[in-house]
């Protein structure tokens, strides 16, 4: 914790550093969503052409477009992991803000 002169300032930092670690946590979610949308326009793009081919059912295209599907889907689950760890640094952070408040005020009384 870093020594703070005035409860008003302690306050002030943890807000601002709560806000930083929410911003990540959108920015991250934000990604994420980008992502899974880019995804789905880029698989109907190579279906539509497939399709204006003739090769939609063939099986090593339709096997080519699982593949970048699943690991697409692979790489969501792993951005998703990442996010969730972002939301249970917010959580561990919430808890040390409080412990630094009430560390500050009983510091203070003394």
């Amino acid at each position: 914790m870093t020594t703070h002169h005035s409860f008003g300032g302690l306050e002030q930092a943890q807000q601002e550093e709560t806000a930083a670690a929410r911003r990540r946590l959108d920015q991250a979610e934000e990604f994420v969503a980008g992502y899974r949308s880019r995804l789905a326009r880029m698989q109907e793009a190579f279906y539509e052409v497939a399709a204006r081919h003739g090769a939609e059912t063939a099986p090593g295209f339709i096997a080519e477009l699982e593949r970048v599907a699943e690991e697409g889907d692979h790489q969501v689950r792993r951005a998703t992991q990442v996010i969730a760890g972002f939301r249970a640094d917010l959580d561990e952070q919430a808890a040390r803000h409080g412990d630094e408040r009430e560390a500050f005020l009983r510091d203070r009384e003394v």
